[in-house]
């Protein structure tokens, strides 16, 4: 290991110690998210769990509630480690993760339970795949991930499907500029 930090540049040093900040920062507010009973639903969730013994409301809720919203936290740090520092290096992988998880309205997210999470990473998710085929190569697997993305994008939250639609839309004018073929 000692071997491979002495041949990186700087700015990967840098780029590891950032997304290493970011993943015990990541740590932090998972157990954080775990250990407060705060939770905040929307209304048909709130209905069922009214039909529910109490016992059942605090352990389904709190734990497979906070766990289901904290996941694609998960996610995009691993989406950070692997696509994006292919594509443009450790730095702004290191970047990527502090910005993810110093968000300010991140710990709302995990007590909301309202799929706002899902969202932010499926957007993000598509925007990487974009920039892939845009820049990298326009196969069928890459079109398959963004189309999945976005479908289930598109269907967490409707804020995070007018993004998608956006991104579409930037996608379209690009290739109808740049790349006729891909099409």
């Amino acid at each position: 290991m000692n071997v491979c930090l002495k041949n990186m540049k700087s700015d990967d040093k840098f780029g590891i110690l950032l997304f290493v900040l970011g993943l015990c920062f990541t740590f932090y507010l998972t157990y954080t998210c775990f250990h407060y009973i705060q939770i905040w639903g929307d209304e048909i969730y709130t209905l069922v769990m009214l039909n529910s013994p109490l016992s059942d409301m605090i352990n389904i809720g709190v734990g497979v509630g906070k766990l289901l919203s904290i996941i694609p936290l998960y996610l995009m740090l691993i989406l950070g480690a692997t696509k994006i520092r292919k594509n443009f290096g450790w730095l702004t992988a290191g970047i990527f993760a502090l910005c993810i998880v110093c968000m300010p309205q991140l710990m709302n997210f995990y007590t909301q339970l309202r799929m706002y999470s899902w969202a932010l990473f499926f957007v993000t998710a598509s925007f990487v795949y974009i920039w892939e085929i845009i820049n990298n190569e326009s196969s069928y697997k890459n079109w398959g991930v963004l189309i999945l993305l976005t479908i289930c994008s598109v269907y967490t939250h409707y804020f995070s499907g007018i993004a998608s639609f956006i991104l579409y839309l930037f996608l379209f004018v690009y290739l109808i500029k740049n790349n006729k073929k891909d099409l």
